[in-house]
């Protein structure tokens, strides 16, 4: 677009006005050489006013030595192309009347942002003082109002003009620095500089745009944009410098954040991609090359989509709404498509890009591929898997032979002919039994009891019959030992609320690290006492004791002693996690190596005991009503004993071992309650359970689920198959008496 005059000075009437009034011959051309201004001894020089819109000197009758000047070596285009003025006295106009003048021309540029925006020409003969003076102070007004620092020196680089622009750049007026080297505004680290651009100007050489920086008054350095041009007199001898500088600090800065940023960008191993809101790819990173395989000129200016498996391509609609929007969105882990068309896992960031008014005009998009993490991820969640189903086989299978013993123990303890020394044998087995059904339950729990959560299956219990069954798991590593133990327990019927299987794993532990760090032939001693709201279990050991510097870590996970050769590590973390997990407490106290240990156990009492209950046996309930029952398990173990223990309760109980056999006998005798193992050979339990539903006569069967497979899956397909109780092998016979007693239905 044309650029006027007026867009030259900030006044343009003035200048218009100046050189109307000039009997000197003068011209003004903006910044693409068109003509824009011709005053009247101008039109007299040359006869004529110049055609509208003539571009430099076309028009215009003027030779050089009798060759005609072109628009390319006018001087109005030299003096623009250059910045810097022209002068030229070998210049013959041939007026339109054919009279021939030899005139002198001086071309002056005007100068914004450091580029030449237009120029003002003289043309002279001889010229009066007085035009002189007058160019020259029009000249004057031009450069102090000039937003660039114009500065002169002579050829030995002493200051000898300084426009108000360089008052304001460099903070020293005209009077403190014309007649000072112009090293002042040098810094010492360039102070090299100032030699070569003055050799350069007596070769009679131009430098343009020179980026450098100078010092200012107040010792601050700024980045400047330095032209340089020679100064000659008039015989053309080159005389001084004529130097105008520009601030372009804050350019420069901002450059240099560019340049830093794009280095960065360029160095980043993550792919960053820049689009525009249409979606098409406006900037490519090497990051973005080694991670998707196309190079920059593959992709740019092609849509963002080419990188989008078809199954994703509704995510980037969405994405370009909440960009629209000014929304970023981060780290979003989705699939995009390499070149080779393998699917990458990526996490994704994106970002709004603003234009300097605020404008959203794209997206900058953050992609590092986290192939490898997912793939890990996928390959731990597979093995964590595997491991669930191993948990859950095994739990299953130690639970088969598991539920024969518990039944046929519930069988001997109900059967009134067994003399009371088999009962106490019986107790023991009982307790054993637990002891490992509550074992086999906590394989399947086993990732939460690595994360501190274990689930405790609380009741009323005598602690003094908790310390009796750890002492006799440990008793056997005591005796082999050859330690002697000492028990005292002043309240045997002291009650706390807990987990009988957890608190017995808690002193058995203890108890077990007793014997095992004392020395053969030592003393071991157990007491149970109370204060007003506690019971103090106390495990004291003459064994090899404890540094003091071991005694804050001890309870921590994988925390081993010096002295130790094998273990994990983990059991007095477990005591620890248990014993509060019981709202208690557990401490070490040793006088040193050598000294022994005494691990103290605090645990609430129950705050209204109870009166002891018989812990073994078939529990005191009235006798339930006869049942017609159905067993059906192809465990021939399991099937007949716990048709035994029910024919023991008085119950009508039928037997079959797969599902054939269970239809059969149902179309016989309808019984009210089926318990039917799930593994069954064949027709499985599920299966058994949806062919006993279809049938006329099945509807009104309660249906129990008497398997190994306790999982929460398990026990919701179940549900789903028809059963209206899920029980898990061995199955306690006291929740069997109840439900016998009353069957009511889970559907």
């Amino acid at each position: 677009m044309r650029q006027s005059m007026g867009d030259m000075v900030d006044d343009p009437q003035t200048w218009r006005a100046a050189l109307a009034s000039m009997d000197l011959p003068a011209c003004a051309s903006d910044g693409e050489g068109r003509l824009v201004f011709f005053n009247a001894a101008a039109v007299r020089l040359w006869g004529c006013a110049p055609a509208k819109d003539a571009r430099w000197c076309d028009g215009l009758n003027m030779y050089r030595r009798g060759q005609p000047v072109d628009a390319a070596t006018c001087i109005l285009a030299q003096c623009i192309r250059e910045g810097r003025n022209v002068e030229e006295s070998d210049i013959e106009v041939v007026a339109a009347d054919g009279t021939r003048k030899r005139v002198t021309l001086q071309a002056v540029p005007v100068m914004r942002n450091g580029s030449a925006v237009g120029a003002f020409a003289f043309a002279y003969e001889s010229v009066s003082r007085r035009d002189l003076e007058l160019v020259r102070g029009r000249l004057t007004a031009i450069v102090q109002s000039s937003d660039d620092a114009i500065v002169s020196t002579d050829l030995d680089g002493v200051i000898t003009s300084w426009n108000a622009g360089a008052s304001r750049l460099y903070g020293y007026s005209a009077e403190e620095v014309i007649g000072q080297p112009v090293s002042i505004l040098i810094p010492e680290c360039q102070g090299d500089e100032e030699p070569e651009v003055l050799a350069r100007v007596r070769r009679g050489v131009v430098v343009d745009h020179y980026e450098t920086y100078r010092r200012r008054k107040d010792g601050s350095q700024v980045a400047v944009s330095l032209s340089v041009s020679p100064m000659v007199d008039e015989s053309g001898v080159i005389v001084g410098a004529s130097k105008i500088a520009r601030d372009v600090s804050e350019s420069y800065a901002a450059d240099m954040v560019r340049s830093q940023l794009a280095a960065i960008v360029e160095s980043s191993s993550d792919a960053i991609v820049s689009k525009d809101l249409t979606g098409r790819i406006v900037t490519w990173n090497r990051g973005a090359e080694r991670v998707f395989g196309y190079a920059a000129s593959e992709v740019i200016g092609k849509p963002i989509t080419i990188l989008i498996p078809f199954e994703r391509l509704d995510e980037e609609p969405e994405v370009l709404r909440r960009i629209a929007r000014g929304e970023s969105i981060e780290h979003f882990e989705t699939v995009r498509r390499h070149k080779n068309g393998s699917l990458l896992d990526i996490s994704l960031t994106v970002s709004p890009i603003r234009d300097r008014q605020g404008k959203i005009v794209g997206a900058s998009k953050i992609a590092r591929d986290i192939s490898d993490r997912k793939y890990v991820e996928r390959q731990l969640a597979l093995a964590d898997q595997r491991k669930d189903e191993f948990l859950a086989t095994l739990s299953h299978e130690l639970r088969n032979p598991l539920a024969p013993l518990r039944t046929s123990i519930d069988f001997l303890s109900a059967n009134p002919e067994t003399s009371s020394s088999s009962q106490r044998s019986l107790e023991v087995m009982r307790r054993q039994v637990d002891h490992l059904v509550h074992l086999v339950d906590d394989l399947l729990e086993i990732s939460r009891i690595s994360r501190g959560t274990i689930t405790l299956k609380t009741e009323l219990l005598a602690l003094g019959t908790i310390l009796q069954d750890a002492i006799d798991i440990s008793r056997p590593l005591i005796d082999s030992r050859n330690h002697h133990l000492d028990v005292s327990i002043h309240e045997k019927d002291l009650m706390v609320s807990g987990d009988r299987v957890r608190l017995v794993q808690v002193f058995s532990n203890l108890l077990n690290n007793a014997a095992k760090f004392t020395e053969p032939g030592g003393a071991i001693s157990v007491s149970l006492q109370s204060d007003s709201e506690s019971a103090l279990v106390r495990i004291q050991d003459t064994g090899i004791g404890l540094p003091a510097g071991e005694l804050s870590s001890i309870f921590e996970m994988f925390t081993r002693l010096k002295s130790e050769s094998s273990g994990l590590g983990v059991g007095l973390s477990l005591v620890k996690s248990i014993v509060e997990m019981h709202g208690g407490t557990v401490a070490v106290r040793s006088e040193g190596v050598g000294q022994g240990s005494t691990f103290t156990v605090r645990l609430p009492v129950q705050v209204s005991p109870l009166e002891h209950v018989r812990a073994a046996g078939v529990p005191a309930v009235d006798p339930p009503p006869t049942r017609r029952l159905l067993v059906v398990d192809d465990n021939r173990d399991a099937a007949e004993a716990l048709s035994a223990l029910l024919t023991l309760l008085g119950h009508d109980v039928s037997v079959a071992y797969d599902g054939m056999q269970a239809l059969a006998a149902c179309e016989q005798s309808v019984p009210e309650i089926a318990l039917l193992d799930i593994g069954l050979p064949g027709m499985s339990g599920y299966d058994l359970a949806q062919a006993m539903r279809d049938r006329p006569w099945g509807e009104g069967i309660t249906l129990v689920a008497l398997t190994g497979w306790g999982q929460a899956g398990d026990q919701q397909r179940a549900q789903e198959a028809g059963f209206d109780h899920h029980l898990v092998k061995p199955v306690h016979v006291q929740r069997l008496l109840q439900l016998l007693q009353e069957p009511r239905r889970i559907r």
